[in-house]
Formats: structure tokens, sequence, C-alpha cells
């Protein structure tokens, strides 16, 4: 009776479940079964709302019925609450609002995928699985942070307890949400969040004997929530705050601040998703272990794309490689490959495929699976295992080229790479003069080189590749000789794989090099009148 002669009802079914139109005719007499939820801690009353139509369809939400709504101030705080929940951008820490009736006290919210952090801890028990643990808390501790985060950093996230946060069941969900939309209150700094996260983690471990809880967990969840140096810098200036204060609680909140921040210097922590990514592709090899040679590459691909690996960067999708189909390397490899991908993480302007100390690891890797399991993660691509990292000394120095065997004709074997001297670019450009072809110029163009048996220059192209975005062609040629072998497809083939493997979304060509680009997977573009082939970003791993 509450909601009679009121739109409360099919706004709450419009806005959670996108329904095109919806009136209250729709529904009938008896149509709404309301189940009591138990008192919740803000002292909220909660039901389980199931709505049916006319037609058979069924809805199910949640309702908080509570006088404190009533309050301006707090009609004020709810309508902040609902800004969060609609950000379309990024995970919010709110489940999707439905209708909000301040007169009635009644506020309608869509059903998270969970349940509470205290009940899926108490059915746990003692037998609770370390991993388990880690992820449940994680994830509430993330949710906390990232309301805190969306509401511009001025308000703290309703009661920080375990019984307010609904952690998602299934390990490839993201985001647990806040239950509550009471009891959010003014922020003083991020010290008070980070006092209040260890907090509520220290006294679920007091409960606990045979699994402890971590205080590192917090720390892990503002690198979950936050960019790496932004997480970094706010620790730091929440250690500074705590230090000034110099309680004993605040001292020790120190010490483990600065002693994870010190760890993260020096090793690469994946994200929460990232790591549930490889739990997953383990349960998988567990129970099929027979499928694994066979199917292990094709299962880990799905995997990417269910947990959205490749937007955590390749420094993620390294990690989940090393951590499933490398996991057998041999220990100096594999110490190797963790320190390549920290330093992947850490420095975005390292360029890994340029380093030596990748190409020493391939050395290492005996020809066989696991070596195609590493180039296949190097350059993911279908004919990632055709490139290979060589290490050559140029002008007195050690430097890294990808060289590409070029199997077109058995006539002719033929490299195709990087040119290693000013005299191997000359000759590109000198094949291109030669044919009157325009010649490029410019310091952002780069260079591959078709190299024959006798390390002469037979081809090569010209193109250019701006660190995001689309590359262009700029010319390409193969020795007049050489013509009609497919080596002119080899060389944009080989680019293709580099540029995959970098994250470029394309490769643009000029029109006049239509009649030999079309045939090699260009198409005409309306917009500018020029040809392109495009491919998923990223890689084929994206999912």
């Amino acid at each position: 009776d509450l909601f009679s002669d009121t739109p409360f009802l099919p706004l709450t079914v419009l806005m959670l479940f996108g329904i095109d139109r919806l009136e209250a005719g729709d529904f009938t007499a008896g149509s709404l079964h309301a189940e009591a939820l138990p008192v919740r801690e803000d002292g909220a009353s909660s039901f389980r709302i199931v709505q049916r139509t006319q037609d058979g369809r069924r809805y199910t939400f949640r309702l908080l019925l509570d006088e404190r709504y009533k309050d301006e101030g707090m009609r004020e705080q709810i309508l902040t609450l609902l800004r969060i929940s609609g950000a379309p951008v990024r995970l919010t820490a709110l489940p999707r609002f439905g209708s909000f009736m301040p007169e009635a006290g009644a506020i309608a919210l869509a059903e998270a995928p969970g349940r509470t952090l205290a009940e899926m801890m108490k059915q746990a028990g003692e037998d609770a699985d370390a991993e388990e643990l880690r992820r449940w808390w994680v994830s509430a501790l993330a949710a906390w942070i990232r309301g805190w985060r969306d509401s511009g950093r001025r308000l703290l996230p309703g009661a920080i307890e375990a019984e307010n946060v609904i952690v998602p069941r299934l390990r490839y969900r993201e985001g647990a949400v806040i239950a509550s939309v009471a009891g959010w209150q003014a922020c003083e700094g991020p010290h008070c969040l980070v006092e209040g996260l260890l907090s509520v983690l220290r006294r679920a471990g007091e409960r606990l004997v045979e699994t402890p809880l971590q205080p590192s967990w917090v720390i892990d969840a503002f690198y979950d929530v936050l960019p790496q140096d932004e997480a970094h810098m706010l620790l730091e200036s929440v250690a500074e705050v705590l230090d000034m204060r110099g309680g004993l609680s605040d001292l020790r909140n120190v010490a483990l601040i600065r002693g994870e921040l010190q760890l993260r210097a020096r090793r690469y922590r994946a994200p929460l998703a990232v790591q549930n990514a490889v739990a997953c592709w383990r349960d998988w090899a567990n129970v099929y272990p027979l499928l694994v040679e066979e199917r292990g590459e094709d299962y880990l691909r799905h995997v990417f794309g269910l947990y959205g690996v490749v937007r955590h960067g390749d420094a993620a999708r390294w990690y989940v490689t090393r951590h499933t189909l490398l996991a057998d390397l041999p220990p100096k490899c594999a110490q190797r490959l963790d320190e390549l991908i920290f330093r992947m993480h850490a420095d975005t302007s390292f360029s890994v495929t340029r380093s030596v100390e990748l190409a020493e690891l391939q050395e290492q890797l005996p020809e066989g699976t696991l070596r195609e399991h590493f180039l296949r993660m190097v350059f993911p691509a279908d004919s990632a295992k055709e490139l290979q990292l060589v290490r050559r000394h140029v002008g007195g120095k050690e430097s890294v080229v990808v060289e590409h065997a070029v199997h077109t004709d058995p006539r002719q074997e033929m490299l195709i790479r990087e040119p290693l001297s000013a005299a191997e670019t000359g000759g590109i450009l000198s094949l291109l003069l030669h044919e009157r072809l325009p010649v490029p110029s410019g310091e952002e163009l780069r260079y591959l080189a078709l190299i024959d048996a006798r390390q002469c220059v037979a081809g090569g192209l010209v193109y250019t590749a701006p660190a995001s975005g689309e590359a262009e062609l700029q010319g390409i040629i193969v020795d007049e000789s050489l013509r009609g072998r497919g080596f002119g497809r080899a060389l944009l083939d080989d680019l293709a794989l580099r540029l995959q493997a970098s994250g470029a979304p394309s490769l643009r060509a000029p029109h006049y090099l239509s009649l030999f680009c079309t045939r090699a997977g260009f198409k005409p573009d309306p917009r500018d009148g020029e040809l392109r082939r495009e491919w998923e970003q990223g890689s084929e791993f994206q999912g």
C-alpha cells in the first residue's frame, strides 16, 4: 500500500533493468512479493522484492526503509551517492539505484550478485583457504576505497564493517559493493580511510586463528583502485601524517605502509583480477591435466578475455603467461622473467623487446613448447613464433634486433629485421629512389630491411609508429629481381606482427599503393581516401 498510486515500482524496474516501457497497470494485485531481510547494521529495514508483471516477467531488487531518509541532510547525501553509482566509465562502489522517495523514507537498489563479507567469512570458518580470503578482502577493501575516490575524496563510505560490503561469488566478477547508503560522513583525509580499513581487518583477524588476515591487503587494495604512482604518493603522505602523530598504533601502521612500499619498489604485484586469471587457468589445468598441452593456450586466451587482463598492460599479460604456460621454466629463467616483468611495470619507457636480457633469456630456452609459448608471449599474434630475438654487435655495442626468417621462396634465404647501420637504411632509400617512388624523410621514420644471404639489402619498407595511435606506411620496395615471390607481402605481414605486439590498432597506407596493399588485407577508407589494415587492438589474447 505504501507505493500504490505512485510510480515508485515502475520507475525502479525501468531504472534497474533497462526496460523500454513499463506502467503501473502492468503490475496486478498480488504480483509483488516482499521478503524481510535481517536488520542492517545501520538500522534500516531491508526487504528483497520480487515484482512480477502481467506477461510473466520477474524482477528482483532490494528495498530499504528508514525514517532518516526523510531528513534534508540525508537526502543530499543520497543524491551524492546516486551520482557516484551512476558513473558510466569505471567500476563504482555502490549498487545501481532505483527510485528514491524521500517522503516515504524509501529507496530501491539493485541486488548485488554475492553475499556480505561477514557471511562468507562465517561460512568458510577456520578452514578458509588463504587465497580465497585474500580475494574476498582485497575486493571488499577496494570497494570502500572506490567509494571514497568517487565522492571526490570527501566522504568516508558508510560503516567500514564486514557486514556492510557484498563480495561477488564468482572470481571473474569485478567489484564488491557497499551495502549501506547511510553513515557516509565527511573525511578529514586519506589517513582516516587507511585507519578504518586496517581497523576492520584487524578486528576480523582476531576471530581467526588458523588463517590470519594480512594488513598488507589494504595496500594491495589501494594499488588495485588507483594508478601506481598515485597510490604510492597517497600512501606515503598517509605515513607522514601518522608518523607526525606518533601514537603506538600510528607507528605500527607507518612501519606497515613503508615496508609494503619498499617491497613494491622491487617486485611486480599483480592486480587482483590478474591474480584471479592465474587461479582460474590453474583450476582448469588441475581438472584437465591431459588437455593442457593441446588446449592450454586456447583456454588462456579465454581467460584473458574473461578477466580483462589486457587492459592492465603488457606486464599483466606476461605475468599471467609466466604463471600458467611458463610455470615450469627453470628457476634462473623464471627469476629473469620476473625481473623483466617488474621493469615493464615500473618503467613505461622500457622497451623489453630491445633488451639484451630478453634475448639472453630466449637463448637459454630449449627448442620446443616452452620456447613457443615464450615467443607467443613476446609477440602475441598468430605467426609470432616466426619472430626471434637476436643479439648483434653494432658499432662496437651489443644490441637486440627482432628477426623474421622468410620462407616464401625455397630458393632464396631471406631475413626481415631493422637496419643495423646507416648504410642499410640508405640501401632501402636507394631502392625507392631508383624506382622513382616517393622517398620519405623525417626523424620519426622507422625502417624494416629485407636482407639476403649475402647480408645485403634486397628491399624494405618505411613507416611511422607513434607511441599511441595508428601507424602509417610511407613506402615499400623489393629489388626488381625478387618481385613476384611474396617478399613484399612478407614485409607487410612482419610489420603487422610488430605493430600488434606494440599495441597499434591499425596500419594506414597511401592510395598509390592500393594495387599491392589491397591484396595484403588493406581496405579503402572513404573517410580520407586512404587504405587501412586493422586488427584487434593489443593482441589476439584480448578475447
